[in-house]
C-alpha cells in the first residue's frame, strides 16, 4: 500500500520580542487594519452596518435593542482596538 504524501503550509513563525511579557500583543508591520462589520437580527429582520472605531461601535449595539448582535473583525492592526 503506498503512502499518501501531504504537503503542509508553511506559516510565519511567531517570535516574540525580548524583554515583553507573555500574552503581550505584538503587532507586524504588514498586520491588516480592523473592519468592523455589526449585524444584528433577529427572526423578521436582519440589518448590517460597516463601522470605523469603538465609539461607533457603542451607537450601534444600542440602535436595535431587541435584535441579536454578530460582530465580526477582521486584522488586528490596531493594539487600541484590542485592549
Amino acid at each position: 500500500m503506498a503512502k499518501i504524501r501531504r504537503n503542509r503550509l508553511k506559516t510565519k513563525k511567531y517570535i516574540p520580542v525580548l524583554g515583553t511579557s507573555p500574552g503581550s500583543i505584538q503587532l507586524y508591520e504588514d498586520a491588516l487594519k480592523p473592519q468592523i462589520t455589526v449585524y444584528s437580527y433577529n427572526s423578521d429582520e436582519f440589518y448590517s452596518e460597516k463601522i470605523n472605531g469603538l465609539d461607533e461601535l457603542e451607537i450601534e449595539i444600542d440602535k436595535h435593542k431587541e435584535h441579536y448582535k454578530w460582530i465580526e473583525i477582521k486584522g488586528i492592526g490596531d493594539v487600541r482596538l484590542l485592549t
